[in-house]
C-alpha cells in the first residue's frame, strides 16, 4: 500500500463532496489533524474509520487503499488487493505462531535444563557422633553441586583431655582408609569443597561417605580413639512446590495410661535420674543379651539412645532432638547403616535405604524404653 496515493485519494474524494477537513472529521467522528495527516500520506485509517469514510464517499474500501476508483483497467488489481491483504495477514500469524512457539521451546528448554541441574542438588545432613570419651553433637554437611561445606566443632568430652589431633577419614568398598581432613588441635573441623579436580569429597563417592565416616583423635600424646559419624539427612530440595511446616502448638505426648508428659518434664527427669558427668546425663542398662545407653546432652538439646548387642555392636540408635520434637531411628548391620527412619510431628518417613519394620513400633519402643528410664 502507498500511503502518499492513498491520502490523496482521500483529499480527492473530500474536495468533491466540497468538505472541509473539519467537517470530515466531524463526520467520522476523529480530530482534524488525523484527517491532515492522511492526506499528507504520514497515516492511513484503520479498519473502523475505513468502513465510515466508504460509506461517506460512496466508495469501497478497497478502491480507498488503492488510491483510485475503481475502472476497467485497474478493476482485476484492486479485486486482487484484499487476496493479497488476506495473504499477508496469514503470513503475518505464521511468523507471529512460529515466533511464540520457539520463545516457549527456549522456555520449556530453560526449564528442563534447570530442574535438571537443580533438583535434588543441595542436601543438608546433621552430624553426631559418640565414642568412649568423646562426643560430636549438630555438625553439619552441606553437599551442593559445585560445593560443599563442612563444620564440627570443637569435641566435647567430659575429662580434661589434650587433645593432639583429629583426623577425619572414610571407608572405601575395600575397608580401606581414606583420608579427608586432619588438623593438630581442637579447634573443630571446618572446610570448603569445590567441585572438579582434588576434592575432598568426590561427588561419586558421596553416598558411601556418607555412610562410613569416622574421626580418628589422638589424645593425651600416645591414646587413641575412633569415632563413627552418624550424618542424618535434614533437608533435601526434592520438592516441587514449596510446602511450609505446621506450627506445633504442643509438644508434649501421653503414654498408655494417658498421663502426660512435655520436654520440660522429661528433661528435668533425666537431670533428677541419669548419672551426671559434666554436659552430659547418661543411663545404662545392661544384661547377658544387650546393652541399652541414654545419653543426654544438655548443650545440644538432644537425647541419644544405642543399643548393643551381646558382642558390644551397635545395633540400633535413636535421636531425639528435643528442640523441634524430631526421632531419628537407625538400623545398623555389620556396624553400617542399613536404614533409618525420620518422625516429626507424627509423620514417620524412610530417610535412608529399604526401611523395613513397624515404624510405628520402633518408635512406640522409644518411649517405652525411656519412660522406664525416669519414672
Amino acid at each position: 500500500m502507498d500511503n502518499k496515493k492513498i491520502g490523496e485519494f482521500i483529499l480527492k474524494l473530500r474536495k468533491e463532496q466540497k468538505l472541509t477537513q473539519d467537517e470530515l472529521a466531524e463526520k467520522i467522528p476523529i480530530s482534524r489533524q488525523a484527517v491532515s495527516k492522511w492526506e499528507r500520506g504520514i497515516t492511513i485509517p484503520d479498519s473502523a474509520t475505513l468502513l465510515k469514510l466508504s460509506e461517506i464517499f460512496n466508495v469501497s474500501i478497497n478502491e480507498i487503499l488503492c488510491g483510485q476508483k475503481l475502472n476497467l483497467k485497474n478493476k482485476k488489481e484492486i479485486n486482487n488487493l484484499s487476496l493479497n491483504l488476506y495473504n499477508k495477514i496469514i503470513k503475518n500469524k505464521k511468523i507471529i505462531r512460529l515466533l511464540i512457539g520457539c520463545i516457549i521451546l527456549l522456555f520449556i528448554m530453560f526449564l528442563s535444563y534447570y530442574f535438571i541441574n537443580q533438583y535434588n542438588s543441595i542436601q543438608i545432613y546433621i552430624i553426631n557422633g559418640q565414642s568412649e570419651n568423646f562426643l560430636v553433637s549438630n555438625g553439619l554437611f552441606i553437599e551442593t553441586n559445585y560445593k560443599k561445606y563442612f563444620k564440627i566443632d570443637n569435641l566435647e568430652h567430659s575429662n580434661q583431655y589434650t587433645i593432639n589431633s583429629i583426623t577425619l577419614f572414610y571407608k572405601d568398598k575395600n575397608n580401606n582408609d581414606i583420608l579427608i581432613y586432619s588438623i593438630n588441635d581442637n579447634k573443630g573441623i571446618l572446610f570448603t569443597d569445590y567441585a572438579g579436580y582434588n576434592e575432598y569429597l568426590p561427588k561419586e563417592n558421596i553416598k558411601r561417605i556418607v555412610n562410613n565416616l569416622y574421626l580418628k583423635i589422638i589424645y593425651n600424646d600416645d591414646l587413641q580413639e575412633i569415632m563413627k559419624l552418624d550424618l542424618k539427612r535434614d533437608y533435601i530440595n526434592n520438592e516441587l512446590i514449596f510446602k511450609k511446616d505446621e506450627y506445633i502448638k504442643d509438644n508434649s505426648l501421653k503414654n498408655k495410661d494417658n498421663t502426660t508428659y512435655n520436654n520440660e518434664y522429661i528433661k528435668n527427669s533425666i537431670k533428677e535420674k541419669y548419672q551426671k558427668d559434666g554436659i552430659l546425663f547418661s543411663f545404662i542398662n545392661e544384661d547377658i543379651k544387650t546393652k541399652k545407653t541414654f545419653v543426654y546432652n544438655e548443650i545440644s538439646d538432644e537425647l541419644i539412645y544405642n543399643i548393643y548387642n551381646s558382642n558390644n555392636q551397635l545395633e540400633e540408635s535413636y535421636i531425639y532432638t528435643l528442640l523441634n520434637n524430631s526421632i531419628t531411628y537407625i538400623k545398623y548391620e555389620n556396624q553400617e547403616i542399613k536404614y533409618s527412619y525420620i518422625e516429626n510431628n507424627g509423620k514417620i518417613e524412610c530417610d535412608f535405604g529399604d526401611c523395613l519394620g513397624d515404624s510405628n513400633n520402633i518408635i512406640n519402643n522409644f518411649w517405652k524404653d525411656l519412660m522406664k528410664t525416669i519414672n
